[in-house]
């Protein structure tokens, strides 16, 4: 019997292109890919002054939809803050990692959700050692801290201290994934763009004189800090009208190492104006201050007389130098609530003016 060659499917020979079967279905770019936000490498010189401070802010406005922030890797010589507002007159505030020196009372972050506009703050730490010096003292603030013996160090005092707080950037991983824009991609990906970096964020204190009613606002949406200088009047005396339209002269007088403010019975020139209008300081709210008339035993008594209704009238002032009788110092006056009255009560220590 005849042997019978080996059968060849003749089609199968034609199968030479199997481009077709390249299809992966598997295949990692139909693979949702993590995000990610960014914060920027920076170098910011910062002073310490006892206390956490925010040293830089990053804006951040995501497109749409809220996320969180989860695998969050601590980093040194600094800790970043999420912080965000709910409303225009809230804020959260969480810090993303603790426990590196900082002295910030705020709770840590633990994957709350986030809205689509929210911040990332840069707050410094405590140095790890520095000789500085007191930043707050009584020379022209008008008050005086004494330095707690927690913050002192072997090597000096670290209030004061310069750090130069450096990063090179830091990813933190978001709950966001989104579907790759390309195959084969396989990178995370980066949300909410460039921040927008405020750089206007501490208060400068050394411009600060709290005795003369300076404060400081909140301005534009980075928070620039916008100083608020009070409206200082500095006289020998302060020249007021009575009510029955004699003039007298306030001035300040030192007695068993107390300072009081008195009214000079005698008759003086007439002054521009009749009263002044100073500002008490924690409502910000002018009370006018002028003289009255009072007979007691056949004679007038000329005493200070302090308005308790706030009015808005011109000339106003936040606080009054005058100088000591038979002395060449002077002291503030401003305005304080005792007892739910208004008075003017004059400060006990000289002032440098």
């Amino acid at each position: 019997m005849p042997i019978l060659e080996p059968f060849v499917k003749e089609r199968l020979k034609a199968v030479v292109d199997t481009t077709r079967n390249k299809t992966r279905i598997n295949s990692s770019w139909v693979t949702k890919l993590r995000t990610y936000v960014g914060i920027p490498g920076f170098s910011i010189s910062s002073t310490w002054r006892g206390a956490s401070e925010i040293i830089a802010k990053f804006n951040y406005t995501l497109d749409a939809g809220s996320l969180s922030f989860r695998g969050i890797t601590p980093q040194e010589g600094f800790v970043a803050c999420i912080s965000w507002k709910p409303t225009a007159n809230t804020i959260v505030r969480y810090k993303l990692w603790e426990n590196v020196g900082e002295i910030l009372y705020v709770d840590l972050y633990d994957g709350e959700s986030i809205g689509s506009n929210f911040a990332i703050e840069i707050w410094n730490t405590k140095p790890e050692s520095g000789a500085g010096e007191t930043l707050i003292s009584e020379e022209g603030f008008g008050f005086e801290v004494e330095q707690s013996s927690d913050i002192i160090e072997a090597d000096g005092s670290l209030i004061g201290t310069i750090v130069e707080v450096t990063s090179g950037g830091v990813n933190i991983y978001s709950s966001r994934m989104v579907l790759p824009q390309g195959k084969c991609l396989e990178v995370d990906i980066l949300i909410g763009g460039i921040p927008t970096q405020c750089t206007d964020i501490t208060f400068e204190l050394e411009e600060w004189i709290p005795l003369d009613g300076d404060y400081y606002i909140l301005d534009g949406n980075c928070g620039e800090t916008l100083l608020i200088p009070g409206n200082r009047l500095v006289e020998l005396v302060m020249t007021l009208q009575s009510t029955d339209g004699s003039w007298h002269d306030v001035y300040t007088y030192l007695m068993d190492g107390d300072v009081y403010l008195a009214v000079d019975q005698d008759d003086a020139a007439p002054a521009p104006d009749p009263a002044i209008y100073m500002r008490h300081n924690p409502t910000l709210l002018y009370y006018r201050i002028d003289l009255e008339a009072i007979e007691t035993d056949g004679e007038v008594y000329h005493h200070l007389r302090f308005s308790q209704v706030a009015e808005d009238v011109e000339p106003k002032y936040t606080v009054a130098y005058l100088q000591a009788e038979s002395t060449t110092d002077y002291y503030a006056v401003r305005v304080a609530e005792t007892d739910g009255m208004f008075t003017l009560k004059p400060n006990q220590t000289p002032s440098d003016i």
